[in-house]
């Protein structure tokens, strides 16, 4: 086949130009809403907003000697305008107003920094911030619209502003809380050391509680005795058995059983006294141990009527019992065995923290089947000077550190059963053999208690009396508490001392 001469080929694939351009193709002098700008560098997206870049200035009409080939636009070439703009992102066009946040809020301009920019805070944006883990700073030199714009030099010196007007406020704040803070303490410490120096610790709940209540002005609660309440006509008094300082106790019935039943004096009946006697039932009520002797009940139709309804103990008390008997017919075998059951019980009260604070032979009872058991636990604080004026006696058997009224633990009844020790050894109270150098009387309690305070005068021993009673007798009256041993140690003494010499 003959080839066609080039006259003769289609020219339809090969436009020749057009040397005078048609004016509807020409661009119109404003550029298209969809005509992108001047190719923006892309920059990841921050989170500190930054203010609006300056638009691009309008396009100027091409002039005639530049003849651009309009093309048709493809989808796969598509220009980024013909996507869906994100308003975080997108350039505004020309003369647009201000740019508004996706939150709603209008964006800074270049000479107006927000709050946000100027204290280096990030905007949060949802398409910026990452749906996990802390948020990221962003670059100082990105703004939030993602372009390379850097970061207003008003806004950094707004942040060091706003920081160093800030760190005055704070470092004086800082200084006045931890005054107040010292302050505070230094009155908690005063506070805790003035109610130290006129508390003692450790001392039996009765008599805490009793000094506790003559601060108190509330009434008398007897709650806590609901639980042991007797019926009062259930209760017959026969006749008084004893009388102390404070209250007395009558022999009587409950039931037809033989029991027990102390109550307040007449003259005693004001409502600190009667409180003191509530929580000493209270406590009574509390323990149960076989040298200790058991509560019953207790019976009240008013808080001034109340009495407390104990066991029996058909042989009176040791100081009784030391008055009616000798050496001979009360000998050291028996005595131990009392020694024994006194000790006992104080060992049940110290392992629960508790002070005796008035033993004596006249608080330790006797019984021809149930043996030795301790009684009366106690008086309060305030009613010490009302104790000494009655002449009872109860200060020959208290440790120095009590009649001096200072902090004192377990070891003061340490103290108080040597005392006892010397008074079952002589059967004599406690230093009658010491007399005054003027009138040759035996002293008066403030004179033994000024003595005993000073650490001048003891409680003697017979001559002829067991070494292992006087050796134990003085290791228990020593007149600094930490010398003396403790109730245990005087327990296993005493064990040694009965299987060694009296079994």
């Amino acid at each position: 086949m003959a080839a066609l001469p080039k006259s003769d080929r289609p020219q339809s694939w090969a436009p020749t130009p057009d040397p005078t351009p048609e004016p509807t193709w020409r661009p119109t002098p404003e550029p298209p809403t969809w005509e992108p700008t001047p190719e923006p560098t892309p920059v990841p997206a921050p989170s500190r907003p930054s203010p609006t870049p300056v638009p691009a200035p309008s396009q100027p009409p091409v002039p005639s000697q530049v003849q651009p080939t309009m093309k048709p636009i493809s989808p796969a070439t598509s220009a980024p305008p013909l996507m869906p703009v994100d308003p975080t992102t997108a350039t505004p066009p020309p003369n647009a107003p201000t740019q508004v946040s996706t939150t709603g809020t209008p964006l800074p301009t270049k000479n107006e920094p927000t709050a946000e920019t100027a204290l280096g805070t990030p905007m949060s944006s949802p398409s910026s911030e990452p749906k996990s883990g802390p948020p990221s700073m962003a670059s100082p030199n990105t703004s939030s619209a993602g372009s390379a714009t850097p970061a207003p030099v008003q806004a950094v010196d707004g942040a060091s502003n706003s920081s160093t007007n800030s760190t005055p406020l704070i470092v004086g704040v800082s200084v006045g809380g931890v005054l107040c803070l010292a302050l505070i303490g230094w009155y908690c410490i005063k506070r805790r050391r003035h109610a130290d120096d006129k508390a003692t610790p450790l001392i039996g709940l009765v008599s805490t509680m009793a000094a506790d209540y003559s601060n108190d002005t509330g009434a008398i609660d007897l709650s806590h005795l609901s639980r042991c309440r007797l019926d009062t006509g259930s209760v017959v008094l026969y006749s008084i058995a004893g009388r102390g300082a404070f209250a007395e106790v009558w022999r009587g019935s409950y039931n037809g059983a033989t029991v027990a039943v102390k109550k307040l004096q007449g003259a005693r009946q004001s409502d600190r006294e009667i409180q003191t006697f509530v929580r000493e039932i209270q406590l009574l009520s509390s323990f149960d141990c076989p040298y200790i002797v058991s509560l019953v009940g207790a019976t009240w139709n008013t808080p001034m009527d109340l009495q407390c309804v104990m066991e029996y103990m058909d042989a009176g008390d040791l100081r009784d019992h030391l008055n009616r008997q000798d050496a001979a017919s009360f000998p050291w075998s028996a005595k131990i065995v009392c020694l024994q059951a006194v000790v006992y019980g104080l060992g049940y009260l110290h392992s629960l923290s508790i002070i005796h604070r008035d033993l004596k032979s006249r608080n330790v009872l006797l019984d021809t089947k149930k043996g030795y058991k301790l009684v009366d636990f106690g008086i309060a604080k305030e009613d010490m000077q009302a104790t000494m004026t009655m002449g009872v006696g109860t200060f020959r058997w208290m440790a120095p550190e009590v009649l001096q009224e200072t902090a004192y633990t377990v070891a003061a009844d340490v103290y108080s059963f040597g005392v006892m020790l010397s008074e079952m050894d002589t059967h004599e109270l406690p230093y009658t053999d010491v007399k005054n150098p003027t009138t040759g009387q035996p002293l008066a309690d403030p004179a033994v208690v000024g003595r005993v305070m000073a650490g001048t005068i003891k409680p003697s021993f017979t001559p002829d009396g067991p070494a292992w009673v006087r050796a134990l007798g003085e290791s228990c009256l020593q007149f600094d508490p930490e010398d003396r041993p403790t109730i245990y140690q005087i327990a296993a003494t005493l064990e040694q001392v009965k299987a060694t010499t009296y079994e």
